[in-house]
C-alpha cells in the first residue's frame, strides 16, 4: 500500500485551485506523504494559485545576520475566494524580491501546514501582466471542478459518505496528472539539453516519448503559460 502511495505521488502535478479549497481542506500526514484533501475529495501535495499580493513581509538584513533564527519571508495572496500565506526561508527568500503589493502572480508550490495554518512554499512565482489570464484560470478551475462533481465517485460520495484515500483522488485528477507529467518531462529535458540555442522539437519528441497528439498540446500550453518560448522556429527554451 505504501509503495502504491509513493508511486502515485511521484512527480505530483500542481493542481489549479481556488485558495478557499486549500483553506477548507483537511491536511493529512502519514508515513509516506503529506497532502491536503479538499472538500470535493481531491488529494494534492502541490497546488497552483493565481491572485493578488495583498501583504508582504521581508526580514531586516542586519537583524537576520545577528539572529540565530532561520531567515523567513512571506507574502499574502488573495484570489477573491480567500487569502493564503506563501512562505520562504533562507536562499529562497530572493524569490520574493521582484514582487510587490498589488502584483498579480501565478504561484506553483507545495501545500504545507504548521500550527493549523495552511500555507504554500513556492517553487515558481511568476508575475502576470495580462489580466486575461485571471479569466482563463477561473474557467480552468470551474471546468475541472465540474468534471469532479459529475464523476461517478463524487455522486457516490454524495449518497453514501466514505473515507476517500489517495488512490481515489488520483483517479479523479488522472487527466490533469498525465498532462502535468508530460509537461515536467519536457521542461526537464530542455533544462538538461539546452546549451544556449534551445532544444529542437524532434529531439524533445524522441526523448520525451509522449504521444504525438499530447506532445503538441503540451508544447502549446507551456508556451501559453509562459514556461517556455521559441527563440527560433522549431527550437524551445525555458523562459
Amino acid at each position: 500500500m505504501n509503495q502504491d502511495k509513493q508511486r502515485k505521488f511521484k512527480r505530483a502535478t500542481a493542481i489549479k485551485v481556488h485558495i478557499n479549497q486549500l483553506i477548507s481542506g483537511k491536511y493529512v500526514k502519514d508515513d509516506v506523504n503529506n497532502y491536503l484533501e479538499t472538500e470535493l475529495g481531491v488529494s494534492l501535495s502541490r497546488a497552483r494559485i493565481l491572485g493578488t499580493i495583498v501583504g508582504k513581509w521581508m526580514p531586516n538584513t542586519q537583524n537576520a545576520v545577528k539572529s540565530d533564527r532561520t531567515p523567513q519571508a512571506s507574502i499574502i495572496i488573495d484570489d477573491g475566494t480567500e487569502t493564503i500565506r506563501v512562505k520562504t526561508w533562507k536562499e529562497d527568500i530572493k524569490m520574493l524580491d521582484d514582487h510587490e503589493m498589488g502584483d498579480v502572480v501565478d504561484i506553483i508550490g507545495r501545500v504545507r501546514q504548521y500550527e493549523n495554518e495552511i500555507y504554500i512554499t513556492p517553487e515558481i512565482i511568476r508575475k502576470i501582466e495580462d489580466p486575461n489570464w485571471e479569466l482563463v484560470r477561473e474557467l480552468e478551475i470551474i471546468e475541472f471542478m465540474e468534471r469532479i462533481k459529475s464523476s461517478a465517485k463524487f455522486q457516490a460520495r454524495s449518497v453514501k459518505p466514505q473515507e476517500t484515500g489517495i488512490h481515489d483522488s488520483s483517479e479523479l485528477v488522472a487527466d490533469q496528472n498525465k498532462k502535468g507529467i508530460f509537461k515536467d518531462k519536457i521542461v526537464e529535458l530542455i533544462n538538461n539539453l539546452d546549451k544556449g540555442n534551445g532544444v529542437s522539437s524532434n529531439q524533445l519528441k524522441k526523448l520525451a516519448d509522449i504521444p504525438e497528439v499530447d506532445f503538441q498540446d503540451v508544447l502549446m500550453e507551456l508556451i501559453n503559460e509562459g514556461t517556455i518560448y521559441q527563440p527560433n522556429p522549431g527550437k524551445y527554451r525555458i523562459l
